[in-house]
């Protein structure tokens, strides 16, 4: 069927082009409309033939043909200009012509991942996501009304939980500590528990995470075991997941970055199967890289997802809880700057 449009298509533009023929419109039908655009192909086939040889009318339709691929080709590139002088982006572009893939670099190339039908999506409508002046990102489809959430460290030092609440934050991830990514060694933040005490002081839920560099799973029950008995006193304080915060660090020597994908997954699931066993929320926190290529999504799609992408928009077509969009926000009551997230469920409230 396909072919045939395509023919009568050709034909007619040839009938057009070499003959003078002045036509309105084209309209292609399906169905009972079928046999009559057949009978017009046919009818013009004969009368073309009567007016040129196979090899004359051959000609003519491979060089339409090579005319309109042409046509296509300067269209294309006049758009990939366009668009790289407005985004500034090759990545952006490539992902352009690519809507059915999810299009990442890791390591050093890109990577061409087919869209899976199979696994659960999330339905978040991009234009009703509103950027304010200062930043910050909000969501309201009438449906789901985001939430405002910082994530802190010792990094952020002295807190005001008061004023950080009376800046709209309604959620904190805490920073409970971290292993080395060289050494292996358990550190503690600093300020975990008094991060803790005064956001819930405050009205700020609570949720916690770990940066993980284990490298099997019997480290990452270690750190889960770690981060249950730091805050066995405050876990009426805990309404937000425990988070398995799982990066590729920088140094590529950093222990973790040897490991599979199916390895790092492994530890992953270890962690947060710990932490539900306690009677908390497991979530697992990750970029595009790390979701797409680092880890096996499919085996982690039970567990609640914190994505962080910075950028305008959500490239990233499954389904996840809180979204991590800048790194470089500002709350009062925070010294510097902060990292801002928002929740686009009330679940954990």
């Amino acid at each position: 069927m396909k072919k045939n449009w395509v023919k009568a298509l050709i034909i007619i533009l040839v009938t057009v082009g070499l003959m003078g023929v002045s036509l309105l419109g084209v309209y292609y039908v399906m169905d009972e409309k079928q046999k009559e655009l057949e009978k017009q192909v046919l009818d013009l086939e004969q009368e073309l033939n009567t007016r040129y040889t196979e090899t004359e009318l051959n000609f003519k339709i491979n060089q339409s043909v090579e005319e309109a691929e042409e046509d296509t080709r300067q269209t294309m590139l006049k758009d990939v200009k366009e668009m790289l002088l407005e985004t500034n982006s090759s990545i952006k572009v490539i992902r352009h012509y690519y809507p059915e893939d999810l299009v990442v670099v890791s390591g050093g190339k890109f990577h061409f991942l087919p869209i899976r039908d199979d696994l659960k999506k999330h339905n978040y409508d991009e234009s009703k996501l509103e950027f304010s002046e200062d930043g910050e990102v909000t969501y309201n489809d009438g449906t789901v009304s985001s939430m405002k959430g910082i994530d802190v460290s010792q990094y952020q030092g002295e807190i005001n939980w008061d004023k950080v609440k009376a800046d709209g934050v309604e959620f904190a991830f805490i920073r409970t500590g971290y292993r080395g990514y060289k050494t292996g060694k358990f550190a503690g933040d600093d300020l975990a528990l008094d991060n803790i005490q005064g956001a819930y002081k405050a009205g700020v839920g609570v949720g916690l995470y770990f940066f993980s560099q284990a490298i099997n799973e019997k480290e990452a029950v270690e750190e889960a075991e770690w981060v249950i008995d730091l805050v066995k006193d405050y876990s009426d304080m805990i309404t937000y997941p425990i988070v398995f915060d799982l990066e590729k660090m920088s140094p590529d020597s950093a222990r973790m970055n040897a490991l599979s994908a199916e390895e790092r997954t492994k530890c992953a699931i270890a962690f947060l199967d710990r932490i539900a066993e306690e009677g908390y929320t497991p979530m697992l926190y990750g970029n595009l890289e790390m979701f797409a290529v680092l880890a096996e999504f499919d085996k982690l799609e039970a567990y609640d997802k914190w994505f962080a992408y910075y950028d305008d928009c959500i490239y990233f077509p499954y389904d996840f809880q809180i979204w991590q969009y800048s790194d470089s926000g500002s709350v009062d009551g925070v010294p510097g700057n902060v990292d801002l997230d928002i929740c686009f469920t009330t679940k954990y409230e």
